[in-house]
C-alpha cells in the first residue's frame, strides 16, 4: 500500500491530478473493502442519489474493460476528463486507482444545488 500512496503522490506531483481527487483516491486505498481475493475488479458503478431522501436517481454499472478500451482508442489529445459538478476529473485517474488495486468507493462528491451527491465505486 506504500507503493500506492506514492503513485498517487507523484499523480500530484505532475499534476495529473488534483489535490481534491488524490485525498479521493488515499481515502479509497484506506477503505476496508480493499480486495483481499486476488480477483481483479471488473466494473464501474456510478451511484447517484438524491441528498435530502437518500432516493437513487441512477445506479450504472460499467465494465472497467470497457472505460479501459475507450481511452485506449482516444487519441492522446482528446479531452479525457469528465465534467462533474462543475469540476473537471481525469477518467485516466479513476483507472489508476483500478490498477493499483482499489475496490470499494473511489469518488464521492456532491452538489447542494443540484441536490444530489455522486459515488463512483470499483467492484
Amino acid at each position: 500500500m506504500k507503493d500506492e500512496k506514492l503513485s498517487i503522490l507523484k499523480m500530484i506531483e505532475s499534476g495529473r491530478v488534483t489535490a481534491e481527487e488524490a485525498h479521493s483516491l488515499l481515502a479509497a486505498l484506506d477503505s476496508p473493502k480493499r480486495e483481499a481475493s486476488g480477483s481483479a475488479p471488473r466494473r464501474f458503478r456510478v451511484l447517484v442519489t438524491e441528498l435530502g431522501t437518500g432516493r437513487r436517481r441512477a445506479n450504472v454499472q460499467v465494465p472497467i474493460s470497457l472505460v479501459d478500451l475507450i481511452l485506449r482508442l482516444t487519441p492522446q489529445s482528446a479531452d479525457r476528463t469528465v465534467g462533474i459538478f462543475n469540476q473537471r476529473v481525469e477518467v485516466e485517474t479513476l483507472l489508476d486507482a483500478v490498477r493499483s488495486g482499489v475496490v470499494g468507493r473511489i469518488l464521492d462528491m456532491s452538489d447542494d444545488s443540484e441536490n444530489v451527491r455522486l459515488e463512483v465505486f470499483v467492484e
